[in-house]
């Protein structure tokens, strides 16, 4: 790797630590409380202590997040097969997408934590009701890129398949759900940032008794903001974990081999 590249790469990392740095000195000069703002270091050291069992503070947060990670793949799971198998239908089909896409124009706009008041009056508090707006999150997302994928395929990719014989299974497995793939991925990975967000807000209002979520509301009538910054520290690095981890090795296994994604340098 040249060194232009080495700092190019650097600069996120050096952009952090300065930030970090200016937060932290901040908080220790006494320009801000620092039970408003506790500086990082006292964050990090909470957090840590707290994931070992050294210094849990009432708050055991490695317990929590399990909790927290174990509702993520419930509730995201299901969204996304949801979302994948409902956006191809719907693209699919010129009836279905005139008939779905008023309802769904009605319904993705509004916030999925929103539906918690209502999935608690239907289902029940707590895990159902934090399922149900996490799917309906991740949902919401994976649909619609789903369906745009699928409608966005030229036409002409599947007349000369069709020309040249091929059934309807084929031209479905092997051009247009290929075809839509970037766009389908594009929507899973928006479809975990949307349930992240809507888990941690979800786990806040639905009764839940465990999870990050739960963990930074109750910590707020007792000020303990150091356990709140560290509640949203895991819920920032276990995000970039799954995302780097998973779903940017898929990228990387998919559509960077097969050359359909790349960096544009201007």
């Amino acid at each position: 790797m040249s060194r232009a590249r080495r700092v190019e790469a650097a600069i996120p990392y050096l952009t952090l630590g300065a930030l970090l740095l200016a937060w932290e000195g901040v908080s220790r000069s006494g320009a801000i409380e620092p039970l408003l703002l506790p500086p990082p270091s006292r964050v990090l050291l909470t957090t840590a202590g707290s994931v070992v069992g050294l210094r849990t503070e009432g708050y055991p947060l490695l317990a929590h997040a399990a909790s927290s990670l174990g509702l993520l793949l419930g509730g995201f799971t299901l969204g996304a097969v949801a979302g994948i198998a409902g956006g191809v239908a719907i693209g699919l089909s010129p009836v279905l997408f005139r008939t779905a896409s008023p309802l769904l124009g009605f319904l993705l706009p509004i916030p999925a934590v929103a539906w918690a008041p209502v999935t608690m009056v239907w289902i029940g508090i707590g895990t159902p009701a934090i399922l149900a707006v996490v799917a309906f999150a991740c949902f919401s997302e994976v649909v619609y890129s789903v369906v745009t994928g699928v409608r966005g395929v030229p036409k002409l990719y599947v007349w000369q398949a069709q020309s040249l014989g091929a059934r309807r299974a084929f031209v479905l497995a092997r051009i247009l759900l290929p075809a839509a793939f970037p766009a389908t991925l594009a929507g899973v990975k928006l479809g975990l940032a949307a349930s992240w967000r809507s888990l941690i807000g979800a786990e806040m209002f639905t009764g839940a008794s465990r999870g990050l979520g739960f963990v930074i509301y109750d910590a707020r009538p007792f000020f303990a903001t150091e356990v709140m910054f560290g509640a949203l520290l895991l819920v920032a690095a276990l995000s970039l974990l799954i995302e780097q981890g998973g779903l940017r090795a898929i990228e990387r296994r998919t559509l960077e081999r097969w050359g359909l994604a790349r960096t544009v340098n201007l």
